[in-house]
């Protein structure tokens, strides 16, 4: 479920909606916590964002 959670914002930040991309991004440590791996791509991913 988290891979799809982390594509969704894949999708919003594809279609120029980075504030939505942002906050899927910002929620998946609160949603997956036992997900390391994918709390990192994340992050990753708001990082990137944010330095736009």
């Amino acid at each position: 479920m988290g891979r799809i959670f982390l594509r969704l914002g894949e999708l919003y930040e594809a279609e120029g909606d980075a504030r939505s991309a942002k906050d899927i991004y910002a929620e998946i440590p609160d949603l997956f916590p036992n997900e390391p791996a994918l709390i990192q791509q994340a992050q990753a991913h708001l990082q990137r964002l944010e330095s736009q």
